[in-house]
């Protein structure tokens, strides 16, 4: 079979996202494990936390819960199995770990008591009755109005300095129920502040990425950007996503519920953009700290019953020959309190798309995700040099090798890679040893 060349430009440019893709060679991620069981720390300044976070009563996982060290800005967030692994310098062996979750109770243990293999966290529901909602007679009844006034917050909610993050960052590729794609890396984030439009910038750490090793003939995605197609999720710095100019006329708001959210009561709010135009049309929740009015959560996707909207705009370039059509698209971002000002924790998006070439009968499904996870944060933040700073719409998975130290991630938090990935790289393993 003749192997095309074209190349096929899609791009989110909603929020920043950007993905092109070119008919070439994707043939999957067999390095990967081969990475991970060849290449092992042996720096000993630092403890492994290994668990998995799970619902007290149906022992369902919860998904990227929340996981910090107390006293210190050191952090990671559970993968889409519930499980994790935190980091833990060797001086701060005696503190403890905290759990939180949307709607459950927080949960703090000693890392004494630990055991070095796997440990099972188990996360209780939190319940408000009303009478535990406090009472702010200087806020609206109206959920826009109060929307509204938590706008004009941030800039008292939020940091108003540049700080600077250490985040881990991911990036994958499904083409139907089967990765074809994996790039992740550590990066360190000049993170600018909330009272001002200003570019943050981004440093590469290391990284690695999946080795193709056989050619075939299908669409290989690459999400441009990176972690800076990840960063544009947080909404709070970038309010003109769903908090544009007279926003509360283009969306209708309504109160659903109040959970707890990092033992902090919050209002959630649904909206719904009104279609007024040929654009794009929002949906979503909002986390509202009820004491402060800082955005704690925002879950937003593109309202599916407008979903043919977004396409045009996004696929830029194509064959003539391949139909592609956007299918869903998803994205979260959440906050984290500390001393009375609230920082980017978490943001993750995830696009789907069908992509079917005029005289064949079937068409592929291609999921795209990419999340960012802040792992730790410091107050002293200087610009980073030019020539190390990682271009903003670069490729990142072409900015990382396939080959890593021995010491691999070292001392950095990571999001630990979840089971359908790693059994993935086991069948892409057995399959390409005996080619």
């Amino acid at each position: 079979m003749k192997t095309h060349k074209f190349k096929i430009g899609i791009t989110l440019c909603l929020i920043g996202i950007f993905i092109s893709c070119s008919l070439i060679s994707t043939a999957g991620i067999n390095s990967f494990l081969k990475q991970k069981k060849e290449i092992s720390s042996k720096d000993t300044s630092f403890i492994s936390i290994k668990g998995k976070i799970v619902d007290n009563e149906t022992n369902e996982p919860l998904i990227f819960a929340n996981v910090y060290l107390m006293g210190t800005n050191i952090a990671t967030v559970s993968n889409s199995d519930g499980n994790f692994v935190l980091k833990v310098p060797l001086e701060k062996k005696d503190s403890k770990i905290e759990f939180s979750y949307i709607g459950y109770k927080n949960k703090s243990l000693a890392i004494s008591k630990f055991s070095q293999k796997r440990n099972l966290i188990r996360l209780e529901v939190s319940p408000i009755t009303l009478s535990k909602i406090p009472i702010r007679p200087e806020y609206p009844l109206q959920p826009e109005d109060l929307l509204k006034k938590a706008v004009a917050k941030i800039s008292k909610n939020y940091s108003v300095k540049p700080n600077l993050l250490t985040g881990f960052y991911r990036e994958t590729v499904k083409k139907n129920r089967h990765y074809v794609a994996v790039s992740e890396g550590v990066v360190e984030i000049y993170k600018s502040p909330y009272n001002r439009l200003s570019s943050n910038f981004i440093k590469l750490i290391r990284g690695r990425k999946s080795k193709d090793v056989k050619r075939m003939d299908t669409v290989n995605f690459k999400i441009q950007g990176g972690p800076y197609s990840t960063l544009s999720i947080d909404v709070v710095n970038n309010p003109e996503i769903l908090f544009p100019h007279d926003f509360s006329k283009i969306f209708n708001y309504k109160f659903l519920n109040i959970v707890k959210v990092n033992e902090r009561v919050n209002y959630v709010i649904a909206f719904d953009q009104i279609p007024i135009d040929n654009g794009p049309v929002y949906s979503g929740k909002i986390y509202l700290d009820v004491e402060t009015l800082a955005f704690s959560a925002i879950e937003f996707n593109i309202n599916p019953v407008y979903i043919n909207r977004a396409t045009s705009l996004m696929v830029k370039r194509k064959p003539f020959s391949m139909r592609v059509s956007l299918q869903s698209a998803n994205y979260y971002v959440n906050y984290k309190e500390n001393n009375g000002k609230w920082y980017l924790n978490y943001a993750r998006g995830e696009v789907v798309f069908k992509c079917k070439w005029k005289k064949k009968l079937f068409r592929s499904k291609y999921t795209t995700m990419s999340e960012l996870a802040v792992t730790n944060r410091a107050e002293d933040a200087v610009k980073f040099n030019r020539k190390e700073v990682l271009p903003s719409r670069s490729v990142f998975v072409e900015k990382v090798s396939y080959f890593k130290p021995d010491s691999y991630w070292g001392e950095y938090n990571y999001i630990k890679p979840n089971e359908s990935i790693e059994s993935a790289v086991r069948k892409l393993n057995r399959k390409f040893k005996k080619n």
